[in-house]
């Protein structure tokens, strides 16, 4: 969990500020898109590079603390410089060294977790993600307020010092396995299970990174400062932290396909709550109804560690931890030109149709699940 809530901090504090950094710097709302693209476009990148860095080298405590220090470094550059360029290269290089931070967490725990304790497992490191929600929401806003975003890069890069203690001192690495041969790589990719999951999970996170962008210029447009727009990300952190271990929990004990169908499913309605929202009351009930949504990247993990041979199992969750970052490449690119074109009102009510699809994926990947079986037998 340590380990987890470090690079999330640092993406929940910036990233819903970072529309209004990139437009005082001359940018304008496509153009803030794209920017949100390429910085998640290094996050997918990080991603399945940790992939192959776990089947290749097997030094993933090395790995984490490498990580941490990439990010370290380039957060005190970015406290440092007022030139937006540097400053998209700069982010994109931590976005980067966090997207191997957080799927090299979810190898770790995918081979260490017990076959009845992995909802509960993965859960249980989700909570860094919520604790980190809250922090950011309560403190990111006010921070830049009274200080700029040049003092929050550096608090930033202070926090590494937490993943960096941890990898040397806490994390204990699993032993080296047989070099994973080509049948057995192969194997996650044979999966429909498995590609139904992705396909989930890469719609539902276009919804969410798409609605993080629009949310962040509606409220703008009516007049909220930062610390209200970054109020919502703490609203969905004290929603959500508990949420995944319970979930994860429970989903050990019921199956975890209902309750991840759940979880995107209430995307939808939150995605619709947001396009009718004017109050800070009805934004914050929007973000409350994708506190569920990190759960379900905590299922989708726990469900493809259920169905991926072990020598597999790093390319596999790493190509899963990639789907909330091709979401955000795709959300965040695909909003931006929209809200351009259309305004935020039409681009959320098409984008309120994606998670209902992404629901109707994951009952389709559930095993027994034939909707029609019963018109079958009556004929």
């Amino acid at each position: 969990m340590a380990l987890n809530f470090a690079p999330l901090l640092i993406g929940n504090s910036i990233m819903p500020l970072l529309p209004i950094y990139a437009r005082s710097m001359g940018a304008d709302v496509a153009v803030t898109g794209l920017v949100l693209g390429i910085i998640f476009a290094s996050l997918s990148a990080g991603a399945l590079f940790s992939g192959w860095l776990s089947d290749r080298f097997q030094q993933r405590r090395l790995t984490l603390f490498a990580s941490a220090a990439v990010k370290l470094a380039a957060l005190l550059l970015m406290s440092q410089t007022d030139n937006f360029a540097i400053f998209v290269v700069l982010t994109s290089i931590v976005w980067f060294a966090g997207g191997v931070t957080t799927s090299t967490i979810g190898i770790l725990a995918g081979m260490q977790a017990g076959a009845a304790s992995r909802g509960r497992t993965f859960g249980a490191i989700a909570l860094g993600g919520g604790i980190s929600q809250i922090l950011a929401g309560v403190a990111a806003g006010t921070i830049v307020a009274q200080a700029g975003f040049q003092t929050l890069f550096l608090l930033l890069a202070g926090v590494q010092v937490i993943p960096l203690v941890v990898a040397v001192l806490i994390v204990r690495d699993v032993p080296p396995v047989p070099r994973q041969r080509k049948q057995a790589s192969e194997q996650p990719i044979q999966s429909q299970t498995f590609w139904l999951l992705l396909g989930a999970s890469v719609l539902a996170y276009i919804v969410s990174f798409g609605t993080t962008l629009g949310r962040t210029i509606m409220m703008e447009k009516l007049g909220f400062d930062p610390a209200a727009i970054s109020s919502a990300v703490a609203i969905t952190g004290i929603v959500a932290t508990p949420l995944p271990f319970v979930l994860g929990t429970l989903s050990d004990r019921v199956g975890r396909h209902p309750l991840l169908a759940l979880a995107y499913a209430l995307t939808a309605v939150g995605t619709i709550i947001l396009s009718l929202a004017t109050t800070l009351g009805g934004f914050w009930l929007a973000t409350i109804m994708f506190a569920m949504l990190p759960s379900g990247l905590t299922l989708s993990s726990a469900l493809v560690t259920d169905t991926v041979p072990r020598e597999a199992l790093g390319s596999a969750l790493s190509r899963l931890s990639t789907t909330p970052w091709i979401g955000g490449i795709i959300g965040f690119t695909g909003t931006g030109a929209l809200i351009q074109a259309l305004g935020p009102q039409p681009v959320f009510l098409l984008l309120a149709v994606l998670p209902v699809l992404s629901a109707g994926l994951v009952l389709r990947a559930t095993p027994g699940f034939d909707p029609l079986a019963r018109f079958r037998h009556a004929r």
